[in-house]
């Protein structure tokens, strides 16, 4: 999805945007492509395309900013008390949603709130007791894919089950395809350099339903997979989990933390 825009009058400049307008395109650009649920007061305001896509996929009323004005700015709003149920629907239907709120009282503020973005739910983090089914995993899953191999990573963020594959040889391909098939994962990170192996887009239709996100591939880095992994376990080397120098595994399994 193309980033927020500036109104595209001819004469529009960001010098000629609100204050209020300014912070939210600069929260906007921040979010990339999540969706952004933007605190104003006692309500969540999308705006632009956010607004076009949020209003159809939660069938409430589309309205505009500047209505009068030669470039209205499309926009919607849901309420701050009911925001979590909006939330599961909009990851439900596979978007990823950006929550922009107020970091500071509004009747301390001296001129514009200060905001900024404190979570970003996808379909693969969301750990809310309605979104989840019981007895139901709800995993988070990247792929490394090399010439000759793959590396599939998964973990549950609402349970902490984690686990990690890697296959080599010439049936690859087949044997990742048999895992993704067991695991289901709500959610798919795969390098975004890095095509999509073709059966994991093929399977049957009403199965299960994943999203595929293409991640930045300094995420699956050796070198950054495997600090953010010894950190996060707490070790010095990865020798006791056995992939010290399986560099798919590390990359798969990095991806996910960052």
């Amino acid at each position: 999805m193309p980033k927020t825009a500036v109104p595209t009058n001819p004469g529009a400049t960001i010098a000629q945007l609100t204050p209020m307008m300014e912070q939210y395109l600069r929260m906007k650009d921040k979010a990339g492509d999540a969706l952004l649920l933007f605190r104003m007061g006692d309500f969540y305001e999308l705006f632009q395309d956010d607004a076009i896509i949020a209003s159809k996929a939660l069938n409430i009323a589309l309205t505009a900013r500047n209505k009068h004005q030669d470039d209205p700015i499309p926009m919607c709003g849901v309420p701050v008390h009911s925001i979590e149920g909006y939330i599961e629907s909009l990851v439900e239907q596979g978007h990823k949603v950006a929550i922009c709120e107020q970091i500071e009282d509004p009747k301390q503020a001296q001129g514009l709130v200060k905001r900024d973005i404190i979570r970003v739910i996808t379909p693969g983090t969301i750990i809310s007791d309605n979104a989840l089914q019981p007895k139901e995993n709800n995993f988070l899953a990247s792929v490394a894919v090399a010439a000759q191999g793959a590396s599939f990573a998964y973990i549950d963020v609402s349970t902490g089950s984690f686990a990690v594959t890697t296959w080599r040889g010439d049936d690859w391909t087949q044997a990742l395809e048999r895992e993704f098939v067991r695991i289901q994962p709500r959610e798919l990170l795969v390098p975004e350099s890095t095509p999509v192996p073709i059966g994991l887009l093929q399977q049957p239709p009403g199965t299960f339903n994943t999203t595929f996100q293409a991640w930045e591939c300094d995420h699956f880095r050796r070198d950054r997979a495997y600090q953010l992994l010894t950190r996060q376990l707490g070790v010095r080397t990865l020798e006791g989990f056995g992939c010290e120098d399986d560099e798919l595994a590390i990359a798969a399994a990095g991806a996910l933390l960052a």
